[in-house]
């Protein structure tokens, strides 16, 4: 219940990214059941390994890691929901950068995959975590604050020690009465 109620409380486009992740998660199901995933021996197609081991754990009740597999193997289809996010926007009149709903698609657990966090780690300098806090890695401040400006409808500022100050205002219209899901 608590996962309907994130996705009703989020903009029109944050719900659109939400029922494409959310897609993807079923295709990915889907084509393990059908046994899309082996190869002709029967083995996991390349790619595929850790999600198919995950989710055989998963249904024979042994411990798995389902949910890091599957944001594992969604981080491969990041230019795809984008590609699906920004057509879905352009219909509806929004016309941010691709580069816009590329970040929007790294949200929920998918920034905590080893992709995530090796393409876009907190700090560049790890060190920096204990001794320099404020030193986030702009690229990784980007896009959480991008989605949490779009999540809350808030702006967030950020001013870095590198002499830059990061805002990052929402782009989309909060839900009102007239049009909840705008």
């Amino acid at each position: 219940m608590q996962r309907i109620k994130e996705i009703i409380l989020v903009k029109r486009e944050g719900y659109t990214r939400t029922a494409i992740h959310e897609s993807l998660h079923a295709i990915l199901v889907y084509m393990y059941e059908e046994g899309l995933l082996e190869s002709e021996d029967g083995l996991p197609m390349e790619g595929f390994e850790d999600f198919v081991e995950a989710y055989t754990n998963y249904m024979s009740g042994l411990p798995e890691n389902i949910g890091m597999a599957h944001h594992e193997l969604m981080t491969d289809f990041i230019e795809e929901m984008a590609t699906s996010l920004s057509t879905y926007a352009l219909e509806n009149g929004y016309s941010n950068s691709f580069n816009f709903y590329k970040k929007l698609c790294w949200s929920g657990d998918l920034i905590n995959t080893p992709t995530f966090q090796t393409l876009y780690p907190q700090y560049v300098v790890p060190s920096d975590e204990i001794n320099n806090p404020t030193n986030i890695n702009p690229d990784f401040l980007d896009i959480i604050n991008i989605n949490a400006a779009e999540q809350d409808n808030t702006t967030y500022i950020y001013p870095h020690p590198n002499g830059t100050t990061y805002e990052h205002s929402p782009k989309g219209n909060p839900p009102n009465s007239d049009e909840p899901c705008n």
